[in-house]
């Protein structure tokens, strides 16, 4: 790799040329609406790419620090951090360095990504925020599938299982503090007024009738007569009673293109063709249909181009809050002297963890 070139007065003009040049990049806005992933999807051109193209229209794809600011994003999403949610992490963007992180994420169908990233800056430093998807296959190239919005927020959504590879990285000569969240979540609320996902006590494919079907949705037990919820805006498609449901309700949800079934209703409170939004009230529980003769409790599916997909993991409890980093960050990007003579980078915060250097 070509080495970091260090600021100079030539440095300083060359910063004010990526500013002229980098003046009309226009910031893609908007992404931070949830964005639905299907799994096949390339953007047009990000603010990543017109960056890129203006330094070589510029000429200064060739040189050393323009060179090193390239293979620096290239080798970042070759070798992505693991990382688990909640993450949080606090660090320092060092202007003099050319650098680029990367962290690996995967998402259960149904689940959302939520990155937040805030910069501290004593001038408008950009950061590149881009979502790839990981093909199955090592061979395929990865696909860009989202970037980040104006105010570095970023939000996807996974119709299936996806590994996905984050990567963030600064224009040249600018950096600064800065605080990066990644949360996995559902995509979706939860269906039982005060209720959670630990109610849930019946799951997606379990036997039913001696195997000769199977569970096509989750069973949420609560007592009769709790508020059934909208679990995301829509209409509703269809009311209904039927000998295995009993009273039932099918609401669309044509932004995510599937439907939503509701069965088991002690009372039906909403009517056919009428809109409603996350959170209205569309039935009480109850135990109608086939389980007379079990609990109160809402049988609950999801169909996606009208094949049942496991509900659980668009509705599922995941902690959304990191642990409080125990370290103090106040001296970020600041200069300091170690008094003792030998001092050890770790790998972790404790005094037992592996020395790096």
């Amino acid at each position: 790799m070509p080495p970091v070139e260090r600021p100079t007065a030539r440095l300083a003009a060359l910063r004010l040329l990526l500013l002229s040049l980098c003046a009309g990049v226009l910031m893609l806005v908007g992404c931070a609406e949830e964005r639905v992933v299907r799994g096949v999807q390339n953007l047009p051109q990000t603010p990543y790419d017109q960056y890129l193209n203006a330094l070589r229209g510029a000429r200064l794809d060739g040189t050393a620090l323009g060179r090193t600011w390239i293979a620096a994003g290239e080798e970042a999403v070759d070798a992505p951090l693991p990382i688990e949610s909640p993450y949080q992490e606090v660090g320092y963007l060092d202007p003099r360095e050319v650098t680029a992180r990367a962290y690996f994420i995967t998402l259960e169908q149904g689940q959302r990504l939520d990155v937040q990233l805030a910069v501290q800056a004593s001038d408008s430093a950009q950061v590149f925020v881009d979502l790839f998807e990981v093909p199955d296959d090592s061979t395929d190239a990865l696909r860009h599938v989202a970037i980040a919005d104006s105010a570095n927020r970023l939000v996807v959504e996974a119709r299936e299982p996806l590994t996905y590879i984050l990567r963030m990285q600064p224009e040249l000569l600018r950096g600064g503090r800065y605080t990066l969240n990644i949360v996995v979540d559902a995509s979706l609320g939860f269906p039982v007024a005060g209720r959670s996902s630990a109610a849930v006590q019946s799951l997606f494919g379990a036997e039913r009738d001696g195997g000769r079907r199977s569970h096509q949705g989750v069973d949420i037990f609560a007592p009769r007569g709790t508020p059934v919820l909208a679990i995301s805006s829509g209409y509703v498609a269809r009311i209904d009673e039927t000998t295995l449901g009993g009273k039932v309700i099918w609401v669309r949800d044509a932004h995510r293109n599937q439907a939503y079934y509701y069965a088991h209703l002690d009372q039906q409170l909403v009517t056919a063709n009428t809109r409603v939004e996350a959170g209205d009230t569309l039935g009480l529980v109850g135990n109608t249909g086939n389980a007379r003769s079990t609990p109160s409790h809402l049988h609950f599916g999801i169909y996606a181009t009208r094949r049942p997909v496991d509900p659980f993991p668009y509705i599922r409890d995941l902690p959304d809050t990191p642990l409080e980093l125990a370290a103090d960050t106040s001296r970020l990007g600041t200069w300091a002297r170690v008094t003792a003579s030998t001092a050890y980078l770790r790998n972790g915060p404790n005094p037992r963890a592996e020395k790096l250097g």
